[in-house]
C-alpha cells in the first residue's frame, strides 16, 4: 500500500504533519478530541512533494476542526484512506477529440483524491472528516433545464497511462468509449461517475475499475457499464475503498460527453 493510507499511533498532546501533493493536513490530538487543519494549494508546483506523518508544531492562525470523540473511541490510533470525491467529474482532454462511426478508444483520466480521517480500533472505529487533496471547482453537466452538480477538474484524459504522473494524490480512473452509431463522436468534456467505482491498490498507480461508455444513436444519452474488479492493466490490483453507491442492473443510461455550451461554472 502506498505510504500515506495506513493506521498511524499519535499520543494525546501531539501534532503530525503530512504533505500529500498538494494538500496540507495537520492532525493534533487531545485527551477526548482530535483537532484538523488542512490547507491545499491552488496551483500544480506540490503536486510531486510528500510527508509522512512528520513530528509538527500546531500551525497558528488557520482554521481549527475540532471532533469530540467518547469513551468507546477513546483510542490513539488515526487511520487515512484513499476516497473519490462526492460528485461527478468532468474531465477536461487537452484538445477536442472526435471518435469515428464504429471505431473504439481508451482513455485514462488522473483524478484528486479525497482523504477520509477516522479514529479508533479498527472493529469501531469512527468517521471524523473527509478533506480534498486538491480544491476543485463546481460546475454543471448538462443543459439548463437537465443535468447533475459536478466537479471540474484540470486533469487531462490521455491515451497512455504513462501519460500521468505517478502523483501519490490521485486516482487513475480508464475509460473505454465505443462508438456505435452512424457519425463521429465529437465531445470536449467527459462526465466520470465516480460514485459507483472503487479505488484499487496496484504496484505504482491507485486505480478505479473500468468504465465502459457506449454511444449508439444521436441522443445526448449514452449506456454505460462500471465493470467488477481491477482493471485490466492491473488485474491483480487490490480492493482497498468500495464504491460509494453499487450501481443497480446492467447498463445505466447517463449524459457522458459534453461541449463548452453544456458547461456551466458556478463557483
Amino acid at each position: 500500500m502506498l505510504p500515506f493510507w495506513q493506521t498511524y499511533e499519535i499520543p494525546p498532546g501531539q501534532t503530525r504533519h503530512w504533505q500529500i501533493g498538494p494538500l496540507d493536513l495537520w492532525v493534533r490530538h487531545l485527551p477526548g478530541e482530535w483537532q484538523v487543519v488542512h490547507h491545499s494549494a491552488v496551483d500544480d508546483l506540490h503536486d510531486a512533494r510528500w510527508t509522512l506523518a512528520a513530528e509538527s508544531e500546531w500551525p497558528e492562525g488557520k482554521v481549527v476542526n475540532r471532533f469530540s470523540v467518547d469513551t468507546l473511541h477513546a483510542d490513539d490510533r488515526l487511520t487515512l484512506s484513499p476516497e473519490l470525491p462526492d460528485r461527478p467529474i468532468v474531465s477536461k482532454p487537452t484538445s477536442r477529440i472526435e471518435i469515428p462511426a464504429g471505431t473504439h478508444a481508451r482513455f485514462y483520466c488522473g483524478i484528486p483524491l479525497n482523504v477520509r480521517l477516522r479514529v479508533g480500533p479498527p472493529e469501531s472505529s469512527l468517521d471524523l472528516t473527509s478533506i480534498p487533496t486538491r480544491s476543485l471547482s463546481r460546475t454543471w453537466f448538462g443543459t439548463p433545464q437537465q443535468g447533475d452538480p459536478c466537479y471540474a477538474t484540470l486533469t487531462r484524459a490521455v491515451r497512455t497511462q504513462e501519460e500521468l504522473q505517478p502523483y501519490l494524490f490521485r486516482v487513475i480512473c480508464p475509460v473505454k468509449i465505443r462508438n456505435r452509431s452512424n457519425t463521429s463522436l465529437p465531445f470536449e468534456r467527459i462526465c466520470l461517475r465516480v460514485q459507483h467505482l472503487g479505488i484499487y491498490q496496484g504496484k505504482t498507480y491507485l486505480w478505479t475499475n473500468t468504465s465502459s461508455v457506449v454511444k449508439s444513436n444521436s441522443q445526448q444519452l449514452s449506456q454505460v457499464t462500471f465493470n467488477k474488479g481491477a482493471p485490466g492493466e492491473e488485474r491483480d490490483a487490490v480492493l482497498i475503498t468500495p464504491p460509494r453507491e453499487r450501481a443497480t442492473g446492467g447498463n445505466l443510461l447517463l449524459r457522458t460527453f459534453g461541449n463548452l455550451r453544456h458547461l456551466a461554472d458556478l463557483r
